[in-house]
């Protein structure tokens, strides 16, 4: 039976990284399906101003002050940059593979997590579970704000658990490392900040672990790494950060401060009603967590919780064991503090979860090191091959539902409220106006002309989701954008349902993108092409809700 074993586990061992590789695959070979999003212009824009205020030394400002931007760090932005002026791929093509990269780094960063805490098994199966959530999937391609802080936010996490798991505990090159990760992740947004007393708190309870006569010498060597990591944070933030470098020290928590105290009018379909983001319900992120996350996710989060408590408080729990507990269920406090600062301070919130796909990558990991604790501990073969099939089942629909949903995965719902059909008209689908994109590929093939004048082609939301497209290959010959505030009026328009955007155009509907019978993009025809130059009125024909 030992060689048996022993043969198992070197399979295991070779096969563990294997989401990652399925992931690198798919994401090479799918990255271009997917549409640019609403804020990646403006993005793209900081990122110039960016440039330039490096260049120049400063002189150029602009990036320290440009609309409410400049409260971000530049680091996916300067690095975007970089790739744009080397890639022979398009603008936000070559974004949209960069920010994949991204979803990489979360991929590794769990797999190294789930491996720390529960050998082979526990990497493979956390780096599984957050490969099949389709929401962190879908974001992974084109959304340059929240997956570059999930991932660098997850990144700080295996570091500081490494630090701890480690049988000498941190020490100088493990904080310095800390340092740089939560500093990259401060050069995304000023919300990693949250990761220092998390940090704090591990290292400290760690120190404080140990035999009474080193407590003290434990605990000033913890204080002194987290003092060094503090400081190597702040220099990587400020570095990477113009507004930062006006004030290193007031700014990043005058951003702060500008976050929590935000007050926008966005408006979010939540329960079938449009409210304000900041009058909202305290239970509004919970509960998109729990219609967003997988059934996997939801049956192994609590599966994986009470089984750290009992490894953490079983009297029978070797040391080594206990200390792997505390990590994973520091791990679910690290994602679990955020949703319930959410719950009890009532910030102004929008577009779905997107502003906290942080909180998955540790639940992921809970989840995974679960998983893999429940299957060793059940005797004998047939139930293992029972609960595997159960899991590999249970995943599947979740796989089911990314395959269809392709490219618009960030749309997904669970069961609980039916999948994306029982969601559609009570919460937010495609926010993004992704979407955009293939409708334009239907525009393209369907209206090939040969017509008098170039189609006019206008959307209801930002110019560039649809004229980006438009200018590719020979469609400019065929096709204008219709933007701004042109008198004349569009042939052909593109809408999203947002704020019910759809509903107000005069025309005929002549397609609907949609997955899984939930429109996603209206096209509408408001003039018909061989009467471009006349003035009869277009015909009139709304959709139904």
């Amino acid at each position: 039976m030992a060689p048996l074993a022993s043969a198992w586990r070197r399979r295991l061992r070779l096969l563990a990284p294997l989401p990652i590789a399925l992931y690198a695959v798919l994401a090479a070979t799918t990255f271009l399906d997917y549409g640019i999003t609403w804020d990646e212009q403006n993005l793209d824009s900081y990122g110039r101003l960016l440039v330039r205020w490096y260049a120049t030394w400063g002189r150029d400002a602009e990036a320290s002050h440009w609309g409410d931007h400049y409260l971000y760090g530049g680091l996916f932005e300067l690095m975007a940059q970089g790739a744009e002026r080397v890639s022979r791929l398009g603008l936000y093509e070559t974004r949209h593979l960069l920010n994949a990269g991204f979803g990489a780094i979360a991929l590794l960063a769990v797999f190294g997590l789930g491996r720390a805490l529960a050998g082979p098994l526990g990497g493979f199966l956390s780096a599984l579970l957050l490969l099949v959530h389709p929401v962190f999937y879908g974001h992974s391609f084109n959304n340059p704000k929240d997956i570059p802080f999930a991932a660098l936010y997850c990144v700080t996490l295996f570091v500081a658990a490494r630090g701890v798991l480690r049988g000498s505990g941190p020490g100088a090159l493990g904080a310095i490392a800390l340092g740089a990760a939560l500093g990259a992740g401060l050069g995304v947004r000023i919300g990693a900040l949250v990761l220092l007393p998390c940090v704090a708190a591990l290292w400290i309870a760690r120190a404080l672990w140990a035999p009474p006569p080193e407590r003290r010498r434990r605990l000033a060597r913890a204080l002194l790494l987290l003092a060094l990591a503090a400081l190597v944070a702040w220099i990587v933030m400020v570095s990477l950060w113009p507004y930062a470098q006006l004030d290193p020290l007031r700014n990043p928590l005058r951003a702060l401060r500008a976050f929590q105290d935000f007050h926008g009018d966005y408006v979010s379909l939540f329960e079938q009603r449009s409210v304000r983001a900041d009058q909202l319900p305290g239970y509004y992120l919970p509960k998109w967590l729990a219609i967003t996350s997988p059934e996997v996710s939801l049956a192994l989060v609590p599966l994986g919780l009470v089984l750290s408590l009992r490894a953490l408080f079983g009297r029978r729990s070797p040391r080594r064991r206990r200390e792997r507990a505390l990590v994973a269920l520091w791990l679910a406090a690290a994602s679990a503090l955020p949703v319930l600062w959410v719950v009890l301070t009532r910030p102004p919130l929008y577009d779905g979860m997107r502003h906290f796909l942080f909180v998955l990558p540790g639940l992921a990991v809970l989840s995974g090191v679960g998983a893999s604790h429940a299957l060793r501990g059940l005797p004998g073969k047939a139930p293992r091959a029972a609960a595997g099939m159960l899991l590999v089942w249970l995943a599947s629909l979740a796989v089911r539902d990314m395959i269809e949903l392709h490219p618009y995965q960030s749309v997904y719902f669970n069961s609980l409220v039916g999948g994306l059909p029982g969601a559609a008209g009570r919460y937010e689908t495609d926010f993004w106006g992704s979407s955009y994109k293939e409708g334009v590929a239907w525009v393209a093939e369907h209206y090939a002309g040969p017509f008098r004048r170039p189609l006019r082609v206008a959307n209801t939301s930002k110019c560039i989701l649809t004229s980006y497209y438009l200018e590719k290959g020979d469609l400019p010959s065929r096709f204008v954008p219709a933007c701004g505030d042109s008198p004349e009026p569009p042939n052909l328009v593109l809408s999203i349902t947002r704020d019910g955007r759809h509903l107000g155009i005069p025309g005929a509907l002549v397609h609907l993108v949609s997955r899984q019978g939930v429109p996603l993009c209206y096209v509408y025809q408001v003039r018909r092409p061989w009467l471009l130059d006349m003035d009869e009125p277009p015909p009139k024909r709304r959709p139904a809700r």
